[in-house]
C-alpha cells in the first residue's frame, strides 16, 4: 500500500484554463467572483491598504498651498513643529509619496480630490418633517471636515462654549 500526502499550498487560488478552483473534500469546485476577490485581498491585505495605494499622477497635482496650510495649522493648533522644505520631501516623510502620490496624499492635498475619488464627499442634512436643508461638501478631507462642522454650527439651536 502506498500513501501520498500533499500539503496545502500557500499560493492560492489555483487556476486551470483561467478558472479559479478550490478543493472541497474529494472534489474541485469553481470559486465565485466574490470569493476570489476576497481571497486575493486577504492574501495581500498587508500591502494593499487603500490609503497607501499609489496613483500614477504627477506631483504637480498636489497643491503646495494646501500642504503649507496644513503645516501651519498643525503648528498653531497642536503646537507641533512639522519641518517643511518641499512638497515631495514632506509627503515622503509622512509616507504619502514614493515615486507617486498615495491615495491619502490625493485625498488630503490634491487640487481636486473628487477627480480621483468622486464618491469622497460629505453629505449633510437637516430634517424637519422632511429635508429642511442639505449640502454636499467637496474638496480635500480637511475641507470636508471644516465644511461639515460649519454646517453643524449653522444649524444647532443650542450651543455651549467651553473655554
Amino acid at each position: 500500500m502506498l500513501a501520498i500526502s500533499v500539503s496545502e499550498g500557500l499560493n492560492k487560488p489555483y487556476f486551470l484554463k483561467g478558472i479559479a478552483f478550490k478543493r472541497f473534500g474529494r472534489t474541485n469546485q469553481r470559486i465565485t467572483r466574490d470569493e476570489l476577490e476576497r481571497m486575493i485581498l486577504e492574501r495581500h491585505k498587508d500591502v494593499l491598504s487603500f490609503e497607501e495605494r499609489m496613483f500614477d499622477v504627477d506631483l504637480a497635482e498636489i497643491d503646495e498651498l494646501k500642504v503649507r496650510s496644513f503645516v501651519s495649522e498643525v503648528k498653531s493648533a497642536r503646537n507641533m513643529d512639522l519641518p517643511y522644505s518641499t512638497v515631495r520631501e514632506f509627503l515622503e516623510r509622512l509616507g504619502l509619496f514614493s515615486n507617486k502620490p498615495t491615495a491619502a496624499a490625493l485625498l488630503c492635498f490634491s487640487r481636486n480630490p473628487q477627480a480621483y475619488f468622486p464618491y469622497a464627499i460629505v453629505k449633510c442634512g437637516r430634517f424637519r418633517n422632511g429635508i429642511a436643508d442639505e449640502k454636499e461638501i467637496y474638496g480635500t478631507l480637511l475641507d470636508q471636515v471644516s465644511g461639515a462642522l460649519e454646517f453643524l454650527k449653522n444649524h444647532m439651536r443650542v450651543h455651549h462654549l467651553i473655554d
